[in-house]
């Protein structure tokens, strides 16, 4: 939301608290936390992008990740480069931000018992 100044502000309000309209932007954050007794290892974490919505480009963080994407409803990822789709006419064309169906994060290092982090991205509502 722009302020009178027209700069833009971020305010990050409980989810089950508020109404979206169209053009809103929503941040979907997605806490984690090892409560085993041992490093867990192998950790990957997918979120769809909710119907109705566009993912926001270069909006998707997690530290310590390796994050990718997926065109066809989450059963296949890459890095967003690599990404293809059908046009209209038949064609292959390289795939937007607002093709993208599901957001992927590979934890890179093992997550310490006790240890929590988080993920997130952004869409805009259409």
């Amino acid at each position: 939301e722009k302020t009178a100044l027209g700069k833009v502000e971020v305010k990050r309000v409980e989810a089950s608290k508020t109404k979206v309209a169209p053009g809103d932007t929503v941040i979907f954050t997605t806490r984690y936390a090892n409560k085993g007794k041992q490093a867990a290892t192998g950790v990957v974490l997918t979120n769809p992008v909710p119907e109705h919505m566009n993912y926001v480009d270069r909006s998707a963080e997690g530290r310590g990740t390796t994050i990718d994407y997926s065109v066809d409803g989450g059963k296949s990822f890459g890095a967003k480069e690599s990404l293809k789709v059908r046009a209209a006419d038949g064609s292959m064309r390289a795939a937007l931000p607002a093709d993208f169906t599901h957001v992927r994060w590979q934890i890179e290092k093992p997550i310490a018992p006790g240890e929590g982090r988080e993920v997130s991205f952004r869409a805009r509502v259409e």
